[in-house]
């Protein structure tokens, strides 16, 4: 599948929100609400309160004072304060307020009796956490962060919330989660005010070589003695500013600014209302939460690891393994023994209602029936279903050819006929999947015998194979009209402007954890599933009891909190590896390595789209089909320096470190089938090195006039009558692909004459855009594929399949027509031989054979040059110490999950 990712964070003093630019004054002390009593309260209040409450909703909490009381004092955390007078009956009350700005509040209140008794909650605060509206922040801002530096400041009294005893020395660092999603945009200052006598504004400094704002951590820190109780805050203002990226000039009057607050309690024998469970905090390296939580459309690891903790399969597998399978929501695996997997042949005739007939071949291994086990429930303890199923796969198939890409086409390509694509209708989506009410069951109907391997594949944590409540999203407006038209018709949900939005944002969960809420662009919060079931040990009911997956793409940002203590794992990339080293010599982490299924690599766009081109890079001047030429892809491919790259750029040799390790083809390490570079080496023209002098040689045989392409009496290549300038598109913040691009433009640059070859910065939505038939724009394309199913057809299907239905040749032009059409009839014939072996190994049951035909296909795209092959992937798990490491080396390290960058947090346990 496709993703553009990676993660990681612990118990937290903070929540990282943004919110609209508002101005409170700070006092110059915190608001204590005690005063001296002769006698004090003996038994302590009892409350009724909520965990969070949002930006500009009535927040109101109810105090039961248990005697009458005179007047009553509820300090909101954010520099408000309700007074309420009590009367002469008056034993409870109930305090409101409106945040205006989102953050972590600790609320504290006191209570005067009647008899002139006092009640103080210092040893009962509640904690809140602010949440703002969707609206607050846009793509030109940046939310910052603020949070308690526990190495610099004195011990907390909670784990898990900033509280202290009087005279401690708390110490707080700023900080940001990631840079505007408008990269025009850029964080260009930070400023604090507090209630204790602090105040600073921090200007941020333009780093000409990386073209960056930026500021060390040192300036970012603060801290005060805090001799006094109380309550006191500090309120960051981020601010962004359009900047040049050439010069660093801030366009004067383009500043925006969002704001965030956190609490911190000074009391001695301070503690919250009461005891917390386990919280689980995990800082991951996304830009934004999640776009979907619906199990239909999702497609990319930020939402899948929150949708794997949430919703169930079928099946799942067996800690670390990729062959060996439980059941889920099954009762049990279907099998011949048991008589779920049909063992017989079987002809019969099929009358269909528009009065055509066909006739059925039934044969060993295409039926698989699935029991759902009785005790599995939704959250809201209503029982999972059959039809669950039906409904559920049925979205999924309708979707299969939704916009932006869906997953669809993994249970597609085997259960609906011909084009999957268009091939989604009523007949033959309720001809091949069956159900029986009375015995809870469902059966598949695959269009080929299938091994019972692979149908545990596409169903154990593949996209597109969640189950959901299907009552519950024909509740929210997610209805399915079942017939023909309907089902027509319900295709446009499933593509972006048409999302049923409810679906899109909320989760009704049968897994092991519910979602609590989201807080817009910064963090989902999870909390355990009551009503969760656990069918087997592979699957156990969580331990912990809530989790933070916060989404930060500063590394400093996250390295302050793995090392105050305040996240449970971090995603820090090899460019920042220095970092994690300094947690390591400081004990802060445990790092595990472990190699997974995700590869990166670049394709050559055989049909560039001018126009989308030039939308880019306007100065753009070369021609269309430029890499349609063997020759130029050859050239291109022999001077791309990758033992630089791996060692340098990625930093393998940087840090003694193997982040990523070669690969060639697409049968990739983990694959049945398997071929490593001295295999293909073997077998092919020879995978090509870093060579540039057989760069330059394979240059010179590039028929020219074919391209349009002539040189002029300098030598210099050129294209309508100027130098060839041929962008180099690569996604945008990767420093890693920027500097190994470089190095490839100057390297192309040493034997094409003139031309120029500039970086051009893309982000994963507009990549996703051009990736359409005819209108690519870019010319070569970045990519990261993690497994959808450890089997070669997600491989070999989506990036060497020569089809329309291929994810990858498709929007590249690799396809035999096209190639035959532009007389380039080798490479057509070439084409048509690799669609052949890849539908001769797709549909056989016998792997030895399957694996020849994918083996040949791999071989023969290796000589087409199609891609630039940038690495597979080793994942490290960089946890806290508090992070039980047997638990993570045991369960967490399967290539099909942890590809995809997700943790299963009912695996996991902590001190």
């Amino acid at each position: 599948m496709t993703t553009s990712e990676i993660k990681k964070r612990r118990n937290t003093f903070l929540i990282v929100i943004v919110v609209v630019v508002i101005i409170i004054a700070g006092a110059s002390s915190a608001v204590i609400l005690t005063r001296k009593a002769s006698n004090t309260f003996s038994a302590t209040p009892s409350t009724t309160e909520q965990s969070s409450t949002t930006t500009g909703a009535n927040y109101s909490i109810q105090i039961n004072a248990g005697l009458v009381f005179s007047s009553a004092n509820v300090n909101f955390g954010d520099g408000n304060i309700s007074h309420i007078i009590g009367s002469s009956s008056s034993k409870s009350f109930e305090a409101s307020h409106t945040y205006e700005i989102p953050g972590s509040a600790l609320l504290y209140y006191n209570i005067t009796a009647s008899n002139g008794a006092v009640y103080s909650s210092s040893k009962s605060l509640i904690p809140l956490v602010v949440i703002p509206s969707s609206t607050y922040i846009n793509d030109n801002e940046s939310a910052g962060t603020i949070v308690v530096n526990s190495t610099t400041s004195s011990a907390s009294l909670n784990p898990n919330y900033p509280i202290f005893a009087v005279g401690a020395n708390i110490s707080f660092n700023l900080g940001f989660t990631t840079e505007p999603v408008n990269s025009s945009y850029q964080v260009v200052s930070q400023s604090y005010i507090t209630n204790f006598g602090l105040s600073n504004t921090i200007t941020y400094v333009w780093n000409a070589s990386s073209k960056m704002y930026g500021t060390s951590l040192s300036q970012l820190e603060f801290g005060s003695n805090f001799k006094n109780p109380g309550i006191y805050y500090v309120i960051v203002k981020t601010t962004t500013a359009i900047v040049n990226s050439t010069s660093g000039a801030i366009v004067q009057g383009s500043s925006q600014g969002t704001y965030v607050f956190l609490d911190v309690a000074v009391f001695n024998g301070g503690a919250i209302s009461q005891v917390p469970k386990s919280v689980y905090v995990d800082d991951q390296n996304y830009i934004g939460t999640p776009n979907t939580f619906d199990g239909a459309i999702a497609y990319n690891g930020q939402a899948l690891d929150i949708l794997f903790n949430t919703l169930q399969f079928l099946v799942g597998y067996e800690g670390n393994s990729t062959t060996l399978f439980y059941p889920q929501l099954a009762t049990n695996l279907p099998s011949i023994a048991n008589g779920e997997i049909n063992n017989n042949y079987a002809n019969y005739t099929v009358d269909t209602p528009w009065g055509t007939n066909y006739t059925v071949h039934i044969k060993p291994y295409e039926n698989y029936t699935f029991y759902i086990r009785s005790n599995a429930t939704w959250q809201d303890g209503t029982p999972v279903t059959a039809w669950d199923v039906v409904y559920s796969m049925t979205r999924t198939l309708l979707f299969d050819a939704g916009s932006p890409s869906t997953p669809g086409w993994i249970q597609a390509q085997y259960l609906l006929p011909g084009n999957y694509y268009t091939s989604n209708t009523f007949w033959n989506i309720t001809q091949n999947i069956t159900w029986n009410n009375a015995t809870n069951a469902v059966t598949f109907h695959f269009q080929e015998p299938m091994t019972p391997s692979l149908v545990f594949q596409i169903f154990a944590y593949a996209s597109g194979a969640f189950i959901m409540d299907a009552a519950w999203i024909e509740e929210h407006g997610g209805g399915i009209t079942w017939n023909a038209a309907g089902f027509e018709a319900y295709k446009a949900e499933g593509n972006a402007g048409n999302y049923n939005t409810y679906i899109q944002d909320n989760i009704m969960a049968d897994g092991p954890f519910e979602l609590e809420y989201v807080i817009p662009t910064e963090s989902v919060i999870l909390i355990a599933n009551p009503n969760f079931v656990s069918p087997n040990k592979w699957y156990p009911a969580p331990t912990i009891s809530k989790v933070i997956v916060n989404y930060i793409t500063q590394p400093s940002t996250m390295y302050l909190e793995m090392s105050s203590g305040q996240a449970n794992d971090v995603s820090i990339s090899s460019s920042n590896w220095y970092l994690v080293q300094n947690l390591e010599k400081a004990g802060k982490v445990n790092v595990e390595s472990f190699p997974t299924m995700d590869m990166y690599f670049y394709a050559f766009n055989s049909n560039i789209n001018e126009t989308q081109l030039n939308v880019l890079y306007p100065g753009a001047n070369m021609p269309s089909n430029f890499f349609s030429s063997l020759q130029v892809r050859e050239a291109f491919s022999y001077a791309f320096n990758y033992a630089n790259y791996f060692s340098k750029d990625v930093g393998n040799s940087v840090y003694n470190t193997t982040f990523v390790f070669p690969y060639a083809g697409m049968l990739i390490k983990g694959l049945p089938g398997y071929q490593s570079i001295s295999d293909l080496n073997k077998t092919t023209n020879g995978v090509p090195y870093f060579n540039l002098t057989r760069a330059k040689q394979l240059w010179d045989s590039v028929d020219f006039s074919a391209l349009g392409i002539t040189i002029a009496s300098n030598g210099v290549y050129e294209y309508n009558g100027k130098p060839l300038v041929v962008p180099l598109t690569i996604p945008a913040g990767n420093t890693v692909d920027s500097g190994g691009f470089l190095t490839f433009g100057s390297d192309l640059s040493s034997f094409i004459k003139g031309a120029s070859f500039p970086e051009v910065a893309t982000t994963f939505p507009q990549q996703l855009s051009n990736m359409v038939p005819n209108e690519n724009g870019m010319t070569i394309v970045p990519w990261l594929w993690g497994p959808d199913y450890p089997y070669p057809t997600d491989y070999m299907g989506a990036m060497a399949y020569p089809a329309n239905l291929s994810f990858f040749l498709s929007a590249t032009g690799y396809l035999p027509y096209l190639f035959q059409h532009a007389g380039l009839t080798s490479q057509a014939a070439n084409l048509t031989a690799m669609a052949t072996e890849y539908q001769n190994g797709a549909f056989s049951t016998n792997l030895t054979y399957a694996i020849q035909q994918f083996r040949e296909q791999n071989e023969m795209l290796v000589n087409m040059s199609i891609y630039l092959y940038l690495g597979q992937d080793n994942f490290f798990w960089i946890t806290s110490k508090a992070v039980n490491v047997t638990e993570i080396v045991e369960y967490q390290e399967n290539p099909v999950i942890a590809g995809e960058i997700s943790l299963l947090y009912n695996d996991l346990v902590i001190s």
